[in-house]
């Protein structure tokens, strides 16, 4: 059953334009009850490509933009401001993420894991990939599987196993833990 405030989440959602649509299922790849660092957001938001040029603004005051307009639509919650008001960490609150996570999936914008790739059915083009593994265990990973990925997100140190002998080449995003690697398409 849907809160009433969760009734207006799709609402919200769908008078996006489509940008901001990306941002804002982008937030949902995180864990549950994540700080998301701004500073690590706008680095993701413009490796994977989300932002609307304008030439008289540069990519990190577009992606601010972004975020208060999300921020002002209650779909971004502000963790921490700096002294001067200026956003530090941001959060998605638990019924925004989950519906999130289902316009996801239903647009197979991302997928989540907790344990492996078995789950998602063969021929699937899986473009994001964020590993949430509920326990430390092995995340048993068929590389031929993420030959489509351009984004993998690791919150556990189970994964790295799997993907040592990746190729990084169609990578966009890289994050494993507390670490972001970025690649930049040419």
């Amino acid at each position: 059953m849907m809160s009433s405030a969760g009734k207006y989440y799709p609402l919200s959602y769908t008078n996006l334009s489509h940008h901001l649509k990306e941002c804002s299922l982008y937030t949902a790849i995180f864990p549950e009850d994540f700080n998301i660092p701004v500073s690590k957001l706008v680095k993701l938001w413009i490796a994977e490509g989300f932002l609307n040029l304008v030439k008289s603004k540069s990519l990190e005051d577009i992606v601010y933009e972004y975020l208060l307009d999300l921020v002002d639509r209650s779909l971004i919650l502000v963790g921490k401001q700096n002294s001067v008001g200026k956003i530090k960490i941001c959060k998605i609150h638990d019924l925004i993420r989950d519906f999130c996570t289902r316009e996801a999936k239903k647009e197979m914008f991302f997928h989540i894991s907790d344990r492996s790739l078995h789950d998602i059915p063969r021929g699937t083009s899986l473009r994001r990939l964020s590993i949430q593994p509920h326990r430390a265990s092995v995340f048993a990973c068929d590389v031929q599987k993420l030959s489509s990925v351009i984004s993998i997100f690791s919150f556990g140190r189970c994964f790295y196993d799997s993907v040592r002998h990746l190729n990084p080449r169609p990578l966009r995003v890289f994050v494993m833990e507390k670490n972001t690697f970025l690649w930049y398409s040419t």
